[in-house]
Formats: C-alpha cells, structure tokens, sequence
C-alpha cells in the first residue's frame, strides 16, 4: 500500500494536501497488483493526472461486463430449453459388439432410446458379436456402472418405444441365429433391407 510521502513517477512527494490524489494512487494500485500478481513481482507506477479516467474506465469495465452476462444468461438458457424435434429422422445405430465390449454395447442402446426420445425413426443394426444382444436366449443381465439400468431394461424400452433391431444376414448364419430365435422387434435382414436402411439413413452411429 501506498502511503503519503510516498514518490511518484516525477520524484514529488505526495503531502497531505494531495492525500485524496495519494489514496486513489494506491486503490488503483492495489488493482493493478492483484490483477498483475500471477507474473510476479511488478512495480506499477501511474501518473496521477490519470487516475480519475482510469477509475472511471474501470467501473465502466464493471458495468459492461455485468450487463452482457444479463443478457447472455436468458438467451443460453433459452438455448438449452429448445425443444428438439427429430421426427421423419430416419437414425442408424450400428453396434458391433456383446460381451466383449460391454461399454459399446451400453452406450449404442441409450444412444438409440435418446435419438427415439427426439421422435426419429431409430433402427439398431447388429453383426459381428452384436448380433447376440438379438437373441431370445440372452437375458441382457448386465449393467454397467453404478446406478445403471440393466441392459434387458435399456433394450426392452427401445423395443416398447417402435425401435427395430435389423441383424446382420451372414452374421446370424455364423452364430447359429434364426429368426424366431431372436427377440421381439428384431429381424434378420436380406441385402436389399440393409442396401436400402444405410441408404436413406439421416445419420449412422457406429459402436
């Protein structure tokens, strides 16, 4: 801190008739300190005869700030509460993967409820490991961290909610997978079925 006697840039003391110049001096120069502290020790030295612009052009900062966080809150805000519509979206989610990636497999079912939340018309297309979350037999009795939905009840709720599980032709062949094997809303595609889903696809999100 500041204090009468002290120098200014010129070598002038500041006396007690300048104690008010003296004191704006020093609150200024704490600013500057505190704002300045990160890069180290700086001495600050600012003429007097600006102290009163600077003060001003400081508390008009203030003031600028404050009102464009006003009014950039309400619009953000208002952003965020947007109701998205995804209706006549046609969304493919492909998924790859069972047990040997139960992550994968997790994410591409909430994914496709999230999407079919939206109203897009989802599809869940499943080859490789991922034909057997399809079948009958799997009771999808997973769960993956703390707090989460089994995988039967993420499945079950895109399956109540419309969603379709198209299977990989060849894929079902090699793991001994025929259709009333496989769960409600899934079917084992032909080539045309697929040519024509990853066609007019919106989009396509891979697992």
């Amino acid at each position: 801190m500041c204090a009468p006697g002290a120098q200014n840039v010129h070598g002038r003391t500041h006396g007690s008739s300048r104690r008010g110049l003296a004191t704006e001096h020093c609150w200024w120069h704490d600013v500057c300190q505190t704002w300045l502290a990160p890069f180290g020790p700086i001495s600050i030295h600012i003429r007097s005869s600006s102290m009163s612009i600077a003060k001003q052009m400081f508390r008009f900062g203030l003031i600028a700030a404050a009102v464009i966080a006003a009014t950039a809150g309400p619009s953000a805000s208002a952003e965020e509460n947007t109701t998205v519509d995804g209706s006549g979206q046609k969304v493919v989610v492909h998924l790859s993967h069972f047990t040997d990636d139960l992550h994968r497999c997790f994410m591409a079912v909430k994914v496709a409820n999230l999407m079919q939340e939206y109203g897009a018309d989802v599809t869940l297309f499943v080859d490789l490991e991922g034909v057997r979350i399809a079948e009958r037999k799997q009771e999808l009795k997973f769960n993956w961290g703390p707090d989460s939905p089994s995988l039967a009840e993420l499945y079950e709720k895109f399956a109540a909610g419309g969603g379709k599980v198209l299977v990989c032709p060849h894929c079902a062949k090699s793991a001994h997978i025929t259709d009333p094997g496989l769960k409600r809303n899934a079917d084992i595609a032909t080539l045309p079925m697929l040519g024509k889903l990853l066609i007019e696809a919106d989009k396509v999100m891979d697992y």
